[in-house]
């Protein structure tokens, strides 16, 4: 690489995407989308989250009460995935958690 034109990558960009970018499904009220976005980047990238607390969308929440995914899944993406990823449970370490 030319002097002045950065650092070089010690891993592919996909896998920095991979690692630090989290999803949340505010304002998706659609199955179709939040099932890929827990595909695609993985189960435990995606955060349930609200758009806007004072007013909700009912729509929302029923969406995503009623996706077809597992018991350990809903957990993960209304609970242990925010949980690890801000470090309110630091028993729950996943790879992208900041250290406590």
């Amino acid at each position: 690489m030319p002097p002045g034109r950065g650092k070089k990558l010690e891993k592919k960009p996909s896998d920095y995407m991979k690692e630090n970018i989290h999803i949340t499904t505010g304002g998706v009220a659609w199955e179709p989308v939040i099932l890929f976005a827990r595909e695609v980047p993985g189960a435990d990238r995606v955060r349930y989250a609200m758009v806007s607390p004072y007013q909700p969308y009912p729509e929302e929440v029923v969406t995503t009460d009623n996706l077809d995914i597992s018991a350990r899944d809903r957990k993960m993406l209304f609970q242990t995935n925010a949980g690890a990823g801000f470090g309110i449970w630091p028993e729950i370490r996943r790879p992208f958690s900041r250290p406590v």
